[in-house]
């Protein structure tokens, strides 16, 4: 869950820098689109984790 917020968090500041109103602090889309892509790829895990069975198999 944790890596999950911290991914949330990631692509949250990634997408208020690109609309930053410094010209140094922006990022383009593709740094939003990683960010988007980290925190999918976090919720999927979270979400095999969760429907996996006891005892990891």
């Amino acid at each position: 869950m944790a890596e999950v917020v911290t991914r949330f968090e990631a692509f949250a500041r990634a997408r208020a820098a690109r609309d930053s109103l410094l010209p140094g602090a922006r990022t383009g889309p593709w740094h939003e689109q990683h960010a988007f892509d980290d925190l999918q790829a976090a919720v999927a895990r979270l979400r095999d984790s969760v429907h996996r069975p006891a005892g990891g198999a």
